[in-house]
């Protein structure tokens, strides 16, 4: 069974705070850099648990099994057996 990071996650994100900021996420990958805008608009909950898992470290060294520049990427698990998200650009 794979490690439950719910109360660090909760601990990470704790001074989030989306009405104040806007806050995005820096994916450093060997092809250059990824930004993730957070919208919290349409998914809070998702936004702070992705920010929260981000300053705890869980995405590093994760792979990033599809990128089509200006159009998706999908992010893997680090046990590489599911995709945690796509993101797709607003346009």
């Amino acid at each position: 069974m794979s490690k439950n990071y719910r109360e660090e996650v909760d601990a990470a994100a704790a001074d989030v705070d989306f009405e104040k900021n806007n806050y995005q996420i820096e994916f450093d990958t060997t092809l250059g850099t990824i930004l993730l805008d957070m919208w919290p608009d349409v998914a809070p909950e998702h936004c702070k648990n992705v920010f929260g898992l981000t300053k705890v470290g869980f995405y590093d060294g994760i792979i990033a099994h599809r990128v089509i520049p200006g159009f998706v990427a999908q992010i893997g698990c680090p046990q590489g057996i599911r995709i945690f998200f796509v993101i797709y650009p607003r346009f």
